[in-house]
């Protein structure tokens, strides 16, 4: 069995995990077979040192041409803490598993604001100038 998180094919949504925010997980078996359960183990540490910890069941989605999809969703978590998870695979007697982690921190606005200034079109060669 193998378990594939944390890149194109299977992503963590979102990407920069804010304050108050439900990180959906996106998981894939490979290959398809009967029997498969995936689950989630999280671990998230504050300012504090106090760690919380939690685990949830992933949820079958689909099979497709790469393999299972599975989904599972983590939080919400609050400002400033480090959550460490590991998804856990099992079929018959294969286990697997894929570490990864992310800071909750804060969303960040941003906006791009283009202004492309006309200049005057005078002729200033002339007796009375025209634009």
């Amino acid at each position: 069995m193998e378990l594939l998180h944390g890149m194109a094919a299977a992503q963590r949504s979102p990407r920069r995990v804010a304050p108050g925010d439900r990180v959906r997980l996106e998981i894939r078996t490979h290959p398809t077979e009967p029997g498969q359960a995936v689950e989630v183990e999280w671990r998230a540490v504050g300012g504090d040192g106090l760690p919380a910890t939690g685990r949830v069941g992933a949820r079958w989605d689909h099979n497709d041409h790469l393999g299972s999809v599975w989904h599972a969703e983590i939080g919400p978590f609050p400002g400033g803490v480090r959550v460490d998870y590991v998804v856990n695979g099992s079929c018959s007697d294969q286990r697997a598993s894929s570490r990864s982690s992310f800071r909750v921190g804060p969303k960040i606005h941003l906006a791009l604001v283009w202004h492309q200034h006309q200049p005057a079109y005078a002729s200033v060669s002339r007796e009375s100038p025209r634009g």
